[in-house]
């Protein structure tokens, strides 16, 4: 049977930072009827760690010559509308129309489009639910008919899982740094007829200033193998000129950062300086962006250039790369370092 699937809705310089954990509600990330978001896709990319305070690093990736623009349609503007009594919105990509009711509470999915082929669900599944925050998770079973002629019917279930798996920093090509990002995570186990089962399993990144995905990686689980089918970028993560929800600009608080040496042994010196008194929070992942090390919780520096030495003898790190994280609650600043 033909997979289809949505880049959006859950198949597949620094920003400003807006402070406090990311929680998605309809307000500020429920899709809208007339609303478009670009993607352009990626080199294959693997999803990284769950959890806490991660830090995903991407930017290494490189574009492809693939391009996508999600348009979001009211009912009335989409092909046989008149079939799918339970939608009220409409996700088109690719030429393909996914069917929704979206509400203040979920977006359920009753129906795909695919030129000759009709999904339509008896038992829709659950795309996102509001509000959403990290932990949440929500599970359910799905059941419909995909249809290609009036002789070609095929029963079509299965069963889903949404999960807000992690959050954390992302880092994305051309120094894109965006701090307290959701992941969701969602899982779709589908089986046709007494047929093939294939399991389809989406993360999606989600910052506090854009209503879209900024990020999305999508994976297919089949009993024969598990590949990464599509990795895709929001077109305007380093500018905001699209869907944003809302952005905070905030004072910089400082004038500059400078790490030394680097490659560094035992400690290493961060020398930083202040325009006003600021807090700051410093921390030292390693390279899969799990949290190693905080050196400094809120803490309240004092305007002025000084020079921090940090040591890390006692924590007893192997020789790699690690990322350097420096925080003042609007604003986020990454440096790779290299303990030898």
């Amino acid at each position: 049977m033909k997979r289809i699937g949505l880049i959006i809705a859950g198949i597949i310089g620094n920003l400003m930072l807006l402070s406090g954990q990311i929680t998605l509600t309809y307000k500020t990330h429920g899709f809208r009827p007339g609303d478009s978001h670009d993607f352009v896709f990626m080199t294959p990319a693997q999803e990284g760690l769950s959890g806490p305070n991660v830090i995903w690093d991407f930017s290494q990736l490189e574009t492809t010559q693939r391009s996508l623009t999600s348009h979001m349609l009211d009912i009335s503007n989409a092909p046989q509308n008149e079939n799918v009594s339970n939608a009220n919105f409409v996700l088109e990509e690719f030429g393909n129309y996914f069917y929704f009711n979206n509400t203040s509470g979920s977006m359920e999915q009753w129906a795909t489009i695919s030129g000759n082929n009709i999904l339509r669900y008896d038992r829709p599944i659950v795309k996102l639910k509001f509000p959403m925050s990290y932990g949440y998770k929500l599970s359910g079973n799905f059941n419909g008919v995909q249809t290609c002629s009036a002789s070609c019917s095929t029963p079509v279930s299965g069963t889903y899982e949404i999960h807000a798996d992690a959050y954390g920093t992302l880092i994305l090509p051309n120094d894109i740094v965006i701090d307290n990002v959701l992941r969701v995570k969602q899982t779709r186990t589908i089986q046709y007829g007494q047929g093939n089962t294939i399991t389809e399993v989406t993360y999606r990144w989600y910052s506090a200033n854009v209503r879209y995905p900024v990020f999305v990686i999508i994976k297919y689980i089949t009993p024969q193998q598990s590949y990464t089918s599509e990795t895709a970028m929001y077109a305007h993560a380093g500018n905001h000129k699209k869907s944003a929800t809302q952005v905070e600009q905030a004072a910089n608080a400082y004038s500059s950062f400078e790490v030394f040496p680097n490659p560094f042994d035992n400690q290493f010196t961060l020398r930083l300086k202040l325009s006003n008194a600021t807090k700051l929070s410093i921390d030292l992942y390693d390279i899969s962006g799990k949290l190693v090390y905080t050196f400094y919780k809120q803490h309240r520096f004092a305007a002025g250039e000084q020079d921090l030495i940090l040591a890390t003898e006692k924590l007893q790190l192997q020789n790699a790369y690690y990322y350097l994280k420096i925080n003042d609650g609007n604003q986020t600043w990454i440096q790779k370092i290299v303990k030898q």
